[in-house]
């Protein structure tokens, strides 16, 4: 990957999936995985330059296959930054371990892959009252 930050196994957050979270279908809420996701990626961003703020410009999500209670969920991925660009993108695969609760009644997913996504960042700056890119210059 040309001008990558950090390699794949840098982005890691793993979370066991607990029932008050389900919609009326029994699995995970759209929107819950979705937060999950978007505090990996804001995390691993941060945590690359903590000397930089960013606010969230794009995402592209794919839902594959449900999550359920009981499934041991967790996002990989890697951070994505063009030197001298104030843009920083994030790359996450989401899967889950089916160990048991409600998620050991159905069928596990290929790969155990339930969602992809992308989170695009920009490094931003308040200069009165509005907020300017900020390109982010180290690598």
């Amino acid at each position: 990957r040309k001008n990558s930050k950090m390699n794949e196994s840098n982005i890691y957050f793993r979370e066991l999936l607990s029932p008050d979270r389900v919609n009326f279908h029994g699995s995970l809420y759209g929107g819950e995985l979705y937060g999950y996701f978007d505090n990996a990626a804001y995390i691993a961003i941060k945590s690359s330059y903590p000397k930089h703020e960013f606010v969230t410009i794009s995402s592209k999500t794919s839902f594959l296959s449900p999550p359920y209670p009981g499934d041991i969920f967790t996002v990989k991925g890697y951070i994505e930054h063009e030197k001298g660009s104030s843009a920083v993108t994030a790359h996450l695969i989401g899967y889950v371990e089916r160990l048991g609760g409600w998620a050991k009644k159905h069928k596990p997913p290929k790969n155990g892959i339930v969602a992809k996504m992308s989170f695009t960042f920009v490094s931003v700056v308040r200069k009165n009252k509005e907020f300017v890119k900020k390109p982010i210059m180290e690598n």
